[in-house]
């Protein structure tokens, strides 16, 4: 028995109705992963993407208040949430894990660089999905003062704008719209809009 999911798993997929618990819940995770690291990581691992399951969100949330002790299991949960995603048919739940990893965009450590390092490359990846997660989250991350690359990013997030296909195209609107970091003059193509109304969500998983 995976004694990190005998511990939490009824009260983690409580916690969004458990408004008065969640504090303690996430404070209890915490607690269980900062008294025995490895073992809590690795009973984690085996459970993480376990469907239906809320525990990806949870944590990165508890580990997010110990950020400094926690950053490389950031970049290691980054890297899984990519590489399941890439082996999957349905990678747009998995995906849907990137927006947590919001819980540490306003850290200082280096593990941040390392983040907005991978989003950035990933949003050239052959697989389309992964590429505009990527180009969805990196956003979150650019305003961070521990980026040193953050101009390029931007470019490259603009130049998006201009791909050949229209999901990227819209979701780097998107994107970059949240951010109000759109190019000068920019306007978005009548044509995409209506492929969004017409064929919905070019990311199911991400609130698009």
């Amino acid at each position: 028995m995976n004694q990190f999911e005998e511990r939490f798993g009824r009260r983690i997929s409580a916690f969004w109705d458990d408004g008065e618990g969640q504090d303690q819940l996430v404070q209890d995770v915490r607690d269980y992963a900062n008294a025995n690291p490895a073992q809590f990581v690795s009973e984690f691992n085996e459970v993480r993407f376990k469907e239906g399951s809320n525990y990806m969100s949870v944590v990165l949330e508890a580990l997010s208040k110990d950020a400094d002790k926690w950053g490389n299991f950031y970049v290691e949960q980054l890297d899984a949430i990519l590489k399941a995603a890439a082996g999957t048919d349905d990678p747009g739940e998995i995906l849907g894990n990137l927006t947590d990893l919001a819980y540490i965009e306003d850290e200082t450590g280096p593990f941040v660089q390392r983040i907005a390092d991978r989003l950035y490359r990933e949003m050239e990846s052959d697989d389309i999905n992964i590429q505009m997660a990527a180009i969805w989250v990196l956003p979150d991350f650019i305003e961070n003062p521990v980026i040193r690359n953050r101009s390029a990013m931007i470019a490259a997030l603009q130049e998006k704008l201009n791909d050949a296909n229209w999901k990227v195209r819209y979701v780097a609107h998107r994107s970059l719209g949240y951010s109000k970091l759109h190019p000068p003059g920019y306007r978005q193509r009548f044509t995409d809009k209506l492929r969004r109304m017409l064929h919905g969500n070019p990311l199911p998983g991400l609130v698009i």
